[in-house]
């Protein structure tokens, strides 16, 4: 072995039928005892309960003579290999068969020749968590890292299925979802749209935290904005900034706030309000919750402990009150129409 793994069993031979070995193996490990199965000869009696006659000659191509030896004997064959001192897979079995083999192929640059040599990985959990201190489960389909049993057993439970097949978890019964920041779902006059372009610089390799090595830095080469006004839906570019010249980073900031402060400026100052009509301002009055929080409109209340407390003040120990919620008449500034009856709270964050 090129560097020691927990889970692998490298069987010892001398016929050039390690991959023989390694399969009838993986594909009857539980039958034999467990302190004769890192045995080789134990499972030669095997070789004739599969049909091994794409892969007898000892060269077994991992991408040619595999695929048809899962074809002809309903077993998945993951390959698994090594790049100096880190895991990589080379083989990812596509079939969806009963049982799965899972192998480790090593080799060894001889002279000007290179050696090729199977293992049979015999907990693939162990053999993939190597250096990690926690007892992890992985998917054999997709090789997923999970740190919890259950959340194990419900990923296997779908993965690897066809799309129809796939499991779907729906929000459990009468269960609601909403937003934290409902300000965030009104349509806003103006959008800003923005993009870095980085390059990578090699850099000495050093450990940044357990299991990970740097060996490049990113520098940001460039960046663009695009301003867009939101026009009852329609999207019209008016601005577009480009820049790839020192101190890229800060430039950016710059006129980032620069922008953003104008664009407010001009919302807050143009403010083209329409006389309301009879209708709208009847609408408005019968307006009882923000539609935006769904807040009722009205005044404080005092609330105990128990309660929902978003939105709440602390009025004495173990005793909340709701902010008062007033009703307010929120008005499209650019074009003067009454837009929706909402909270003071939520009109304050728009504007």
């Amino acid at each position: 072995m090129p560097f020691g793994r927990k889970g692998v069993v490298n069987f010892k031979n001398s016929d050039n039928k390690c991959f023989m070995y390694c399969v009838s193996a993986g594909l009857h490990w539980e039958e034999i005892p467990e302190k004769e199965r890192r045995n080789s000869r134990v499972w030669k009696k095997y070789f004739e309960k599969h049909d091994f006659s794409d892969v007898s000659g000892g060269n077994v191509n991992v991408h040619t003579d595999v695929p048809c030896f899962e074809r002809k004997n309903s077993c998945n064959i993951n390959v698994f290999s090594h790049k100096e001192n880190n895991i990589i897979l080379v083989r990812e079995s596509k079939k969806s068969y009963q049982k799965t083999v899972s192998l480790f192929l090593i080799h060894e640059r001889v002279g000007s020749d290179t050696k090729y040599h199977f293992a049979l990985k015999t907990d693939v959990n162990k053999f993939l968590a190597t250096g990690n201190t926690h007892k992890s489960y992985f998917c054999h389909q997709c090789f997923k890292r999970f740190t919890k049993e259950q959340q194990y057993m419900i990923h296997i439970s779908s993965c690897g299925k066809p799309e129809e097949e796939q499991q779907v978890n729906f929000p459990e019964p009468w269960k609601r979802l909403k937003f934290s920041r409902p300000e965030a779902t009104i349509s806003y006059p103006f959008l800003l749209y923005y993009d870095f372009e980085t390059f990578g610089v090699p850099v000495d390799d050093r450990e940044k935290g357990k299991g990970t090595i740097v060996n490049h830095e990113y520098t940001t080469a460039s960046y663009s904005i695009a301003v867009v006004e939101n026009v009852k839906g329609t999207l019209r570019l008016v601005k577009f900034e480009y820049y790839d010249g020192e101190d890229v980073v800060n430039h950016f900031f710059n006129r980032l706030f620069t922008i953003a402060r104008s664009l407010i400026n001009e919302i807050r100052e143009t403010n083209n309000i329409i006389i309301p009509t009879e209708e709208v301002l009847r609408q408005h009055e019968a307006a009882t919750n923000c539609k935006f929080c769904n807040r009722e409109f009205g005044e404080s209340n005092v609330e105990t402990k128990d309660e929902d407390l978003s939105d709440c003040e602390l009025l004495e120990e173990g005793m909340y009150v709701k902010t008062k919620v007033v009703k307010t008449f929120h008005h499209n500034h650019f074009t003067g129409k009454f837009e929706i009856s909402c909270s003071f709270n939520i009109q304050s964050k728009i504007f």
